[in-house]
């Protein structure tokens, strides 16, 4: 397990440009920057194959890598995260996936 963390964390240190908070996503060398919960879309988008798969049915493929988009949900800056942040940001998104569940 240990060797997974540490290769996992050499490949988070290469990344170019570097990762600046949590979560960082990276979709085909691109980061999704604020944008990450579309990631579905950048993946439909970056497919190949020549079978579309059933997730990418539905999916609108307007996606454009951007490098300032509006977050819509919490993010952890990398210089600035402490453990205060850290549980906030759980706290919230585990309270917005509440709140989704309630309205369903």
């Amino acid at each position: 397990m240990m060797q997974l963390e540490l290769h996992y964390a050499a490949e988070t240190n290469s990344l170019e440009p570097p990762h600046q908070y949590v979560p960082w996503v990276v979709v085909d060398g691109q980061p999704l920057y604020e944008d990450y919960e579309n990631f579905i879309s950048y993946i439909c988008k970056a497919y190949n194959g020549t079978a579309l798969p059933k997730a990418c049915s539905n999916i609108t493929l307007n996606t454009v890598y951007k490098e300032k988009a509006e977050p819509t949900g919490p993010v952890c800056n990398k210089e600035t995260t402490t453990w205060s942040t850290r549980i906030r940001s759980a706290i919230t998104s585990w309270m917005r996936k509440m709140n989704m569940a309630v309205s369903m």
